[in-house]
């Protein structure tokens, strides 16, 4: 006698527990709402999340991004967002706006970076 098998139901996570990636002041910080965010979605594995995204981003990439320290690319934002939940487009302006605040702010770093060894070059202090 076989069970008739019962469709399983999709459990969306409670949109009011979500991370929110606009508290991320850092790089870092950004990361971690990416990792919180994972869990939050579903808990995916690498290779599910490669699955879940067509296979824009490989299991390994998603594995070097997200136990990684740098921001990561804008395609990889979009890859992780839409394998987390689908394609929500309120939930990709979050994550890009963040994201390009991010970038921003560590590219006016390191542009004031560069900078600093020039003045110093020049006897400028």
């Amino acid at each position: 006698m076989t069970l008739p098998i019962e469709p399983v139901e999709s459990v969306r996570p409670d949109p009011e527990r979500r991370p929110n990636p606009m508290d991320a002041r850092t790089p870092a910080e950004f990361l971690l709402t990416m990792r919180r965010y994972l869990s939050w979605a579903g808990g995916w594995s690498y290779l599910e999340l490669e699955y879940k995204c067509g296979g824009v981003v490989s299991a390994a990439k998603f594995q070097r991004a997200l136990e990684g320290t740098d921001l990561p690319g804008y395609v990889f934002l979009m890859a992780f967002v839409t394998a987390c939940v689908g394609t929500d487009e309120g939930e990709r302006l979050r994550w890009a706006t963040s994201w390009h605040r991010l970038r921003r702010a560590a590219r006016a770093e390191e542009d004031a970076r560069a900078r600093v060894p020039r003045q110093e070059e020049h006897g400028h202090r």
